[in-house]
Parts: C-alpha cells; sequence; structure tokens
C-alpha cells in the first residue's frame, strides 16, 4: 500500500530568510488573537505572502544575537523593520551647541555604532534630502506632520540601521492625537502603558529623522520625535531614544 503522508495545512511555512525565526500577526484589539509584542501567549504564528505593517519578527541580527522587530513597509523582496524597543536610549539628536541644520548626526553616530555588528541586515544607502521615504525627501515638517522643505541635507550615508521618517510614521496611521500611531510604535517608552500600551520603557520618546520647521530659529531649535503617548511631537535637541529601522531579505 502507498504511504500517506499527512501534511497541516495550517502549519506555518518557514520564510527562506533563516534567520526569521518567528512571525507573528499583530493584533491589538481582540482578547482572544491580542499579540503586540510577540510574547503573549495568544500570538498567532503566520506565514504571509506580503506582511502587514506592525506584523511582528523575531530575527537573528547575527549568530548570537535576536531581537524582536515590527514591519514598516513590505518592499517587495526586502521588509522595513523597526525594533520593538529603543535600540539606544538617552542620547541626544544633535549636540546642543549644533543647529539642527546639521541633520541627526549624535543619535546616527550612537545607532550605528550599536548596530555594526548585525551583520544579518542588509546595509542601508540612503541621502537624507534626495531619498523618498514614501511620499516625499524632505527633511524638514511642521507640527501638522506636513513635510515640505529640506532644513539639511547630509551625503550618502550606508550604515546597518537609520531612523524613522515622518513620512513612515503618517504612513502607518500617526496623525496630531494622542493614540493615533498604532501601539507598536509608541510601546515600550515611559509611560505607554497610560495610553494604551502593555509595556513601559525608561525614555519617553524616540528620534525621526525629521526636524520642526515651526521651531528652526536662533533661539528655539527642535526635532520631531515619537511619543509615549502615541503621536509625533516636537522636542527641543537634548536626550531620548533611537529605534533602529533595518532592511531584510524576505
Amino acid at each position: 500500500a502507498r504511504a500517506v503522508i499527512k501534511v497541516n495545512k495550517y502549519a506555518p511555512i518557514k520564510p527562506s530568510n533563516k534567520n526569521i525565526t518567528h512571525v507573528y500577526q499583530y493584533d491589538q484589539t481582540n482578547t482572544s488573537t491580542k499579540c503586540i509584542t510577540g510574547e503573549e501567549a495568544t500570538c498567532v504564528e503566520i506565514s504571509p505572502d506580503t506582511y502587514s505593517p506592525g506584523t511582528i519578527i523575531k530575527y537573528k541580527v547575527n549568530d548570537s544575537l535576536e531581537k524582536y522587530f515590527h514591519v514598516v513597509s513590505d518592499n517587495g523582496d526586502t521588509l522595513t523593520l523597526q525594533q520593538r524597543e529603543n535600540t539606544v536610549n538617552n542620547v541626544s539628536w544633535n549636540s546642543t551647541s549644533s543647529n539642527h541644520s546639521t541633520g541627526p548626526l549624535v543619535a546616527l553616530a550612537s545607532l550605528e555604532d550599536a548596530t555594526k555588528e548585525w551583520t544579518n541586515v542588509l546595509s542601508q544607502s540612503y541621502t537624507m534630502g534626495s531619498t523618498i521615504f514614501k511620499t516625499n525627501p524632505y527633511t524638514g515638517c511642521n507640527k501638522s506632520m506636513s513635510c515640505t522643505q529640506n532644513v539639511y541635507t547630509l551625503p550618502e550615508r550606508t550604515a546597518k540601521a537609520r531612523m524613522l521618517t515622518v513620512q513612515e510614521a503618517q504612513s502607518l496611521g500617526c496623525r496630531q492625537s494622542q493614540r493615533s500611531c498604532p501601539v507598536w510604535m509608541y510601546n515600550y517608552l515611559s509611560i505607554s502603558t497610560s495610553y494604551g500600551g502593555t509595556e513601559n520603557g525608561s525614555d519617553g520618546a524616540y528620534w525621526t529623522m525629521n526636524t520642526d520647521v515651526d521651531y528652526n530659529t536662533e533661539t528655539i531649535k527642535q526635532a520631531l520625535r515619537l511619543y509615549y503617548n502615541g503621536w509625533v511631537s516636537s522636542g527641543l535637541l537634548s536626550t531620548t531614544g533611537v529605534r533602529a529601522v533595518i532592511t531584510i531579505d524576505k
């Protein structure tokens, strides 16, 4: 008699990228399938052809280190992901003595140093002021999240990680109202649990790549950040967190 092989059609199919160890369906609404961090007992493991924003991926950034990430965008052959929690804590956007028209040089340098050993992550090359993120390349945005001008530009930069842009945050649902961003974007910030989050962290926010054009004077210079109450707000160029945005193969 011919042997019959039983196949569980509901078993998740492993992605071709062997460094993706788990993929979970993001769900901040339903009690029975709630999955915001990837570590809830109710998380459902999936194997999508197209990855929706927020999808949780547990990923081996190198041969000895695994991190949790959320999908920012599915680019076809690659995925853009953001780390679940802040990669670096308590770092300035730029030095306090510098004009923010020179860009987030301190924050980027700190992030690049923290992720330089992430050998299983693709290197990204981008030019701030020229590379289009979602809708446009502009580095300056107002408090309504309209990005229409370059406050700063930078030469091409190649690194394992960068920071989120306001244009990407807007595409994910962030608006100028509290809790407009999905929970995963502001979870693991200082008092995020007061605004629907599930985990608190040490920093109250994390930096984006963009400046605030409404605060670009000789005396007041601010950059935009993702805040613990679930929206994008401006802040002085002091210290807060940085969250890695990476690119990987599917």
